[in-house]
């Protein structure tokens, strides 16, 4: 595991600006999935695929 501080942070929902510190440690990870039930992260479009636990579990 990997404590990252992001040099950048992404702004990303002005509907939960809280949630942007999560999207700012995905990308600076250069994740390819991130996994949540924030409903609010689940409606971006970014590079980093975000999906629920449920559909995570399909996936793989």
């Amino acid at each position: 595991m990997q404590r990252l501080s992001p040099a950048k942070r992404f702004q990303a929902s002005s509907q939960n600006p809280d949630d942007d510190h999560v999207l700012s440690c995905a990308l600076a990870a250069r994740a390819d999935i991130l996994v949540t039930q924030d409903k609010h992260l689940l409606k971006l479009k970014t590079s980093v695929r975000i999906v629920t636990p449920k559909k995570f579990i399909e996936l793989f």
